[in-house]
């Protein structure tokens, strides 16, 4: 993509600017707005710059008093001068020599109508800046849609009715624009998508006008930015020519996997290409980014839906358990003091977070979706918009029906690679993590489901699209069963605001794992045969009608181990299933139903997947693929129901390592708390009975 750099003359002095159609500029600049024009003289280089050269100007821009007696040849050095450190960057500068730089290198000089006579300045073409400043890009317009140009002594007469044409034609494109961030060709499906094609040729020229509106953005595709612990020298261009730049994609935030390369599409010599969100679509150096702003203000905390003592009332329609209610409240409470300080001016630190956190640490089975019904309907309430996002497409399409039952009056978007839905508007979205790339300030609650499960666990590039997508003012709410340690140290520390909910919606407490010492399951696989404490608990699983979870670490040992326990358990039916396995989502459906008994797997299932009465035994569970986390939500997918709230869980291991010990112990703390809470039931109150 390539762009114009100008100046602009304005009563404050002397300004810069960047365009995608200097024709929208001079008419925003040069035209009559309620009878003032905001601009007298504009200066516009005439080489088109590479996008992210154009930006690194805007910021090298210094006025100087000279300005106002500069004529073409002032204004033409000046340019020389700036551009002249980004020269080994450019085509445009190769063979200067022999093209004839003074004959293409010059700016064009146009001015009000009415602006007073300068000796300095350039008078050419007054006429054609007259037209320009009046019929703003109606030039584009006719050419490219109606093959017509209007009669050029009728341009003066017609120009306002044009300009309010286009710039309500511009305004509905930045509206479907609200809260995303876009390419230019992810612009173009859109406006397909919309049935807009008559606009598509026009596109640039809304988008500038757009810009100088304050309704959108534009980004180059990658820019240098300022490394940790270093600071630049004012100039742009250090940032450029330093051995030590760190260069980052503008759509992920990538400063890693660039590749290099001259570019034809905008005549740079460097055109980078991030190659680490290449699955969403090429961004190079010069790719056009389009931001739409979030016109909303923050929401106002005033009203009844932000008084405490509503609170009651709107929570009982939705029929929590007295954890869950108790959770929500906590988080509602939270979000109400967040509106609260953004009202009262004691907003949170610009320069650090301009949102808010919460955890809500719900035990496996909790009821989460229920949870956060009334925190998006809170949302909706203040007239904000929330999102749901989780790690798995199959997550939000089994939550999609359930989030539609629940707030029926509602359009509820879907996200996913390859929806239908990609463009759609609704005031609640669900999607996987990294459709939140394609989003910037869109929302005002956003909830980050399973936040410590791939691939959002420990990938840089989709915490900060999560970062990006909250709007000032907005909350973070995060869900885990099992947050990651730096987050649980938070909470320790008193820096976490957060809640916990130790008990599922039945309330009865957790299985407590139970160890059976054993070899390797790599040994028990070359001997050919499982201990047999192991098989004997099995059996006693087998025996009551359980389903029988068996997760072990590696997806090479899931058809021998099937085999030992084929051999073992004739009279029912053993099968296997793993991330390689194409048929895995039949062989869960037939597990659920009882047609499949006893189902071998790996971390592939080990959340996300319920099937009553079940119990779990996890083999080489010291293995270093197993950590805490994995331990607690694999031991999760025993004694969800309510029928069989006593799953057992067995955790098969050569050694008593400590993710075992931690698991244990942070499955037998929430026991505690959901009994001193008093959210068990009235049997485990007494003294007798123990956490496990």
């Amino acid at each position: 993509m390539q762009v114009r750099v100008y100046a602009v003359r304005t009563e404050s002095g002397w300004h810069t600017g960047m365009t995608l159609d200097w024709r929208v500029d001079a008419g925003y600049w040069l035209s009559e707005d309620g009878g003032k024009r905001r601009g007298m003289k504009l200066v516009v280089l005439q080489p088109a710059l590479p996008i992210f050269i154009g930006l690194a100007m805007l910021e090298d821009f210094v006025e100087c008093e000279e300005m106002d007696q500069w004529g073409k040849r002032g204004w033409t050095k000046y340019y020389r001068d700036a551009l002249h450190s980004y020269r080994e960057l450019l085509y445009l500068f190769t063979d200067s020599d022999r093209h004839g730089e003074e004959e293409w290198f010059t700016v064009m000089i146009l001015e009000a109508p009415d602006a007073e006579p300068n000796a300095q300045s350039v008078k050419e073409g007054r006429q054609e800046a007259y037209r320009v400043a009046e019929s703003a890009a109606v030039y584009r317009l006719e050419e490219k849609v109606t093959r017509r140009a209007p009669a050029l002594e009728r341009l003066p007469e017609a120009g306002g009715v044009l300009r309010a044409s286009l710039q309500a034609d511009a305004w509905q494109l930045a509206e479907a624009l609200q809260g995303r961030l876009v390419s230019d060709e992810e612009l173009v499906s859109l406006m397909e998508d919309k049935d807009w094609h008559g606009w598509i040729p026009l596109r640039h020229t809304f988008i500038q006008l757009g810009c100088l509106h304050g309704w959108l953005e534009v980004r180059a595709g990658i820019m240098p930015v300022e490394e940790e612990g270093k600071r630049w020298a004012s100039k742009a261009m250090s940032r450029w020519r330093t051995a030590s730049a760190v260069y980052r994609c503008n759509r992920c935030g990538s400063t890693e996997e660039m590749t290099v390369s001259a570019c034809a599409s905008c005549g740079s010599m460097e055109c980078r290409t991030c190659t680490h969100c290449l699955n969403l679509g090429r961004i190079r150096s010069c790719s056009l980014i389009v931001a739409g702003s979030s016109s909303r203000p923050p929401a106002a905390a005033s009203g009844s839906a932000a008084r405490e003592e509503d609170l009651g009332p709107r929570l009982a329609k939705w029929g929590l358990a007295p954890a869950q209610e108790a959770a929500s409240t906590d988080a509602l409470r939270y979000i109400a003091s967040v509106r609260r300080d953004i009202d009262g001016g004691r907003s949170l630190d610009w320069g650090q977070a301009v949102t808010g956190t919460f955890l809500l640490w719900a035990v496996t089975g909790a009821g989460k979706t229920e949870m956060i019904f009334p925190l998006i309907e809170d949302a909706l309430l203040h007239g904000g918009r929330a999102l749901v996002a989780t790690p798995r497409r199959d997550v939000v399409l089994e939550l999609k029906p359930r989030i539609e039952k629940a707030f029926p009056d509602e359009r509820v978007v879907t996200l996913y690679g390859g929806s239908p839905e990609r463009w759609g508007e609704g005031r609640i979205t669900l999607a996987t993590t990294h459709q939140l790339l394609r989003f910037d300030r869109a929302f005002d609650l956003v909830i980050i489901d399973e936040l410590d499960a791939f691939p959002y666990h420990n990938d840089p590039m989709l915490h900060r699209a999560a970062e990006r997508v909250c709007r000032r003012g907005g909350v973070f709410v995060f869900l885990s069963a099992t947050p990651p340690e730096a987050m649980q140290r938070q909470v320790r520390r008193g820096m976490l605001r957060h809640a916990r909910v130790p008990v599922r919606y039945h309330r009865h407490p957790l299985p407590v794992p139970a160890r059976v010492a054993m070899p390797a399951v790599a040994s028990c696989l070359a001997r050919g045969s499982l201990p047999g404490a192991l098989l004997r608990r099995m059996a006693e699983s087998v025996g009551r009608g359980a389903q029988v979870f068996i997760f072990i670490t590696r997806i090479r040992q899931v058809e021998g181990v099937v085999r030992l326990l084929q051999r073992q358990f004739p009279e029912i039916r053993v099968e296997g299933t793993s991330a390689a396995d194409a048929q895995r989502g039949d062989r869960v459906l037939r597990f659920r139903e009882r047609d499949i008994r006893m189902l071998v797997t790996t971390t592939i299932l080990e959340r996300g997947v319920t099937v009553p009465k079940s119990d779990v035994y996890i083999l080489d569970a010291d293995d270093k693929l197993f950590d805490e986390a994995s331990l607690v939500q694999m031991a999760g997918r025993a004694g969800r129901s309510k029928d069989d709230p006593a799953g057992k869980v067995v955790f098969g291991s050569r050694q008593w390592n400590r993710a075992q010990r931690r698991a244990v112990r942070q499955i037998r703390e929430m026991n505690r708390l959901a009994r001193r809470r008093g959210y068990l039931l009235p049997a485990y109150s007494g003294r007798r009975w123990r956490s496990g």
